[in-house]
């Protein structure tokens, strides 16, 4: 960390949220680059009252924890983070040849939270939700388009998806989606242009629906979560 020569109690919105007694020093909230390992380890501390998040969700598409944690401190956190061109997200990089993106995982609490990285090369994700989990996420390079859809009347019998929003994220910018938002995809502008997105999952999932247009046809799915790289190494 960069410090500061001060002993005075810092009382920041995230150190009153999360009733600490750090000094301004100890505070990364505004004085210094935040590192990947004190983004993680603020955005436990920040949750260290929600072990019960995970409990409160299911694969549907209305439920969700928004209410339940420091939303807001958390997205604060991801935009400090990304706003200074950092550095060490580089160790979890990875690229595949046959695929258009790729899933790194960096962190993972199975009650509170799962951070990952995305490369993307071209080609869009699913269409999918996110089991009622929080997706917060921040752009590291380049840029991203998200298509965003209604939630479906139906879950069971969807006859038709309908557009509600496309937004393209440059990089430094942070976003958040939920099933109360809507469904979405992401995909990169050009597909000869890389992206790299960071996402944190609150609380984590299992297995999410995808949407998969066929003519004049929606086939539902559900898929299970899977990563290319876990912790920076392959998963064989």
């Amino acid at each position: 960390m960069n410090h500061i020569t001060t002993n005075e109690i810092c009382t920041c919105t995230m150190c009153k949220n999360n009733n600490t007694t750090m000094s301004i020093e100890q505070c990364p909230q505004a004085h210094h680059k935040l590192s990947l390992s004190e983004l993680i380890y603020f955005i436990d501390l920040s949750l260290t009252k929600c072990d019960q998040l995970s409990d409160q969700i299911d694969p549907g598409f209305t439920s969700s924890c928004s209410n339940e944690y420091p939303r807001s401190l958390i997205m604060s956190l991801l935009k400090q983070y990304g706003s200074h061109h950092p550095k060490d997200w580089h160790k979890y990089e990875c690229w595949n040849g046959t695929e258009t993106y790729t899933r790194n995982l960096i962190a993972h609490h199975s009650n509170r939270f799962t951070l990952m990285l995305v490369c993307w090369k071209g080609g869009p994700s699913p269409i999918h939700n996110h089991a009622g989990s929080d997706c917060l996420m921040s752009v590291l390079r380049g840029i991203v388009r998200e298509t965003k859809y209604y939630i479906p009347e139906n879950e069971h019998n969807i006859e038709k998806l309908d557009v509600k929003e496309i937004v393209e994220m440059q990089e430094g910018a942070v976003h958040l989606i939920n099933d109360h938002i809507g469904l979405h995809k992401m995909e990169t502008l050009d597909e000869n242009q890389q992206a790299v997105t960071l996402h944190c999952y609150i609380p984590p999932y299992l297995d999410c629906f995808t949407f998969d247009i066929k003519d004049d046809d929606i086939e539902t799915n559900i898929a299970h979560t899977t990563y290319d790289t876990e912790y920076g190494k392959t998963v064989s």
